[in-house]
């Protein structure tokens, strides 16, 4: 939801500007209206074009991949205090959607009323209504509503006509529409400065298809008539309720350069790199949500890390003597150096040694660990099984094994792990994303912090994850087909500071 308002208020914004600062002062009014109705629809639904875009955006060479190891909290908990908070805020949320709700349903069931007990007279195309509550000419859909004792019915043609424009062009759905939209955005100024900016382009559109057939001087001596109500609601086509002033001014304006045009070809351009900038924020954030396969030209190469194998173990503790029970008997004494042989005379024929008095071949060096040029492996949830902590190999099936295994891996976590200082005294929170890899012998590697809110937390992870090397056993690899696999994981650690402390 956050990334929805923040991407949908930027759009509106950004295509607002653009109106006000130079579309507005332009004649071409249906261009207007479409503009401003394309630009609130598409900043609805940037979120989603977005998501749509994601491929194509700037950070598709970012590692999105991973099966998904379950969340850690470390610290505190914050859940008591975010729950309050959003309880607040919905509940703020509810009472403005209720009052905004009820102002719009009250709006619909003053036109009804006027409708129900006012005197009708039906037209082609459209139904007059007179009603003597009614203070100002305005149109709803098919309806034109005029006061009951309106003046001289010569001087209502050109109102009548303008009321009549706005129906054929469908300028009710229009404001019902933003209305509705006003009820569930009731915090989002721009949406009332796009009601504004509408209700305006609708006089402008109306007034310049009446004035062709009236004198300018008579439409606009009309516009002028002392006519001052505001009691009509805010979704219907009011004639004498808009600015005036501004009305008058498109009148007499001379129409727009074709060459004005130019400026409405910066919407897509601007719309299109919004959208590709909100895809390229949204690709991480949904790394958690999405899998894709990934291969080792689309990785990033300064973000990995390779965690060394664990030393070899130590030897086993030399046995106690019998009857000292208490006595830890010294460690053997190192071999005596191998004997260096006398040199022989030049002429001297070497005796034949004895096969047991040869020295043995040293032992082979062990084999290097895993390295990154064998890949990173395959995402773990296209395993067939997925890598698990040790610990939990007698457990009965696959899924209490798994469960075990992350019961072990939280409890090894929470017993090496410690809040950073730093991020302590400065009160940083949030989440830590760590990806590495489980290759086939067991060992981490490839180990990365994908995002982090700093202060030494993602350091703090890495620590703890890079010491799984160095425990006795090792992690169950991924399986696929039956074969050891190297596999991909992402473990979020969230840290919380408790608010009591």
């Amino acid at each position: 939801m956050t990334a929805f308002l923040i991407q949908s208020t930027l759009t509106w914004a950004a295509s607002l500007v653009l109106y006000f600062l130079v579309l507005r002062k332009t004649t071409f009014f249906t261009l207007n209206r479409w503009y401003l109705l394309f630009t609130l629809l598409f900043g609805l639904g940037a979120n989603f074009l977005a998501e749509v875009l994601q491929p194509w955006a700037f950070t598709n060479t970012k590692t999105l991949v991973f099966g998904v190891l379950p969340e850690i909290n470390f610290g505190g908990s914050p859940q008591t205090v975010e729950t309050s908070s959003w309880s607040w805020i919905k509940m703020v949320y509810i009472l403005g959607l209720l009052f905004f709700t009820f102002r719009l349903a009250f709006g619909l069931y003053r036109i009804f009323q006027f409708y129900v007990d006012g005197l009708k007279e039906k037209y082609n195309g459209y139904t007059l209504i007179r009603h003597p509550k009614i203070t100002s000419p305005f149109s709803f859909f098919g309806w034109i509503f005029l006061q009951s004792n309106e003046k001289d019915p010569q001087e209502l043609l050109p109102i009548i006509e303008h009321e009549k424009m706005h129906i054929r062009m469908g300028h009710s759905i229009d404001l019902l529409s933003l209305e509705i939209l006003n009820c569930l955005f009731w915090f989002q100024p721009l949406i009332r400065l796009y009601k504004k900016a509408l209700k305006e382009t609708h006089e402008f559109l109306a007034d310049e298809k009446v004035s062709k057939s009236w004198s300018a001087e008579a439409y606009i001596k009309m516009l002028i008539a002392p006519y001052t109500s505001a009691s009509e609601p805010d979704f219907v086509s009011p004639f004498y309720q808009s600015e005036i002033k501004n009305r008058i001014h498109m009148l007499n304006h001379n129409r727009s350069n074709r060459k004005q045009l130019f400026f409405y070809l910066l919407s897509p351009v601007i719309l299109g790199t919004l959208a590709m900038l909100f895809s390229s924020f949204t690709a991480p954030s949904k790394a958690m949500e999405k899998e894709y396969g990934i291969n080792r030209d689309t990785l990033p190469q300064n973000k990995g890390m390779m965690v060394p194998p664990p030393p070899p173990p130590p030897p086993p503790p030399p046995s106690k003597k019998a009857g000292a029970k208490d006595r830890v008997a010294p460690p053997p004494p190192p071999p005596p150096p191998a004997p260096v042989a006398p040199v022989a005379p030049a002429d001297a024929v070497a005796p034949e040694a004895p096969i047991d008095a040869m020295m043995a071949p040293p032992p082979p060096p062990p084999p290097p660990p895993p390295s990154r040029e064998k890949g990173w492996g395959i995402p773990a949830s296209q395993a067939d099984e997925m890598p698990r902590f040790p610990g939990c190999e007698n457990v009965g099936d696959a899924k209490e094994r798994e469960t075990c295994a992350h019961q072990k891996m939280m409890s090894f976590i929470a017993s090496e792990m410690k809040y950073p200082e730093k991020a302590r005294k400065n009160g940083t929170q949030g989440q830590v994303i760590a990806v590495f890899t489980v290759n086939t012998e067991g060992y981490i590697e490839n180990l990365s912090i994908e995002s982090e809110p700093g202060d030494g937390t993602g350091d703090e992870v890495k620590k703890i994850i890079a010491k799984m090397n160095q425990m006795p056993q090792r992690w169950i690899p991924a399986k696929k087909d039956g074969k050891k696999v190297a596999a991909v994981m992402t473990l979020p650690v969230n840290f919380w500071l408790d608010s009591k402390k």
